[in-house]
Formats: C-alpha cells, sequence, structure tokens
C-alpha cells in the first residue's frame, strides 16, 4: 500500500452523473487484485476526507477509476481537469483470485461491481 502522487490525465462524462478519470501515477502502486480499491485525497480544503474508488483498469503507472456523482466528493472530482492533482493511498481491501475452472456467482450494487 502506497500514497502516490497522481495527475488527471482525463476525467470524461458518460452520461446521468457517471464519469470516467485516468490518472498517470508517479509510480505503480504495486500489483493489484479483483475486488481491491483505493482511496483519492482531492486538493484543497473543500474535500477533508479521502474517498474509496473501485479501480476500473490499471497498467502500469496508468490507473482508471469509473465513479457516479453521489456526494461533494465525488461532485468535485467530477470538476477537476487534465493536468489537476490527487494522491492516491492503496490498492486497499482483501482482494481474491479468479478460479477459471469454476463457476462464479457474483452479488454486488453500486457502480464498483
Amino acid at each position: 500500500m502506497d500514497d502516490v502522487q497522481g495527475i488527471i490525465v482525463s476525467n470524461n462524462a458518460l452520461g446521468q452523473g457517471h464519469f470516467v478519470v485516468t490518472l498517470e501515477l508517479a509510480r505503480p502502486i504495486g500489483p493489484v487484485l479483483p475486488g481491491q480499491f483505493v482511496m483519492v485525497r482531492m486538493p484543497g480544503a473543500e474535500i477533508f476526507l479521502r474517498r474509496p474508488f473501485s479501480i476500473c483498469g490499471i497498467q502500469d503507472e496508468v490507473i482508471t477509476i469509473m465513479y457516479k456523482v453521489g456526494g461533494d466528493g465525488s461532485r468535485f472530482l467530477s470538476t477537476m481537469q487534465s493536468g489537476d492533482p490527487l494522491m492516491v493511498l492503496g490498492p486497499l481491501g482483501n482482494g481474491f483470485t479468479v478460479d477459471r475452472d469454476r463457476a462464479a456467482v457474483v452479488v454486488a450494487g453500486g457502480i464498483g461491481i
């Protein structure tokens, strides 16, 4: 688990309050397992606490997060633009491995699934 500086590469609206943000990190955050997430700290005093986000995709130093605006933190994130800095803490949570030889059942809800 590392706290890593990130810079927004893109932050695009997908429609109906959904966005996808791509960040370039100062260094890789290490191996990430399905089910893990990151905590994002936005600059400034307006948003004090970090916000949790599921990892949509990761490739070396580039991480993609899909999110839905639901509160002050995600609303603030939706206004951020390319070049804006963020701090990313992660990966967090207990990930899991996928056994491709067995049938999977997934029960979940929300944008993180």
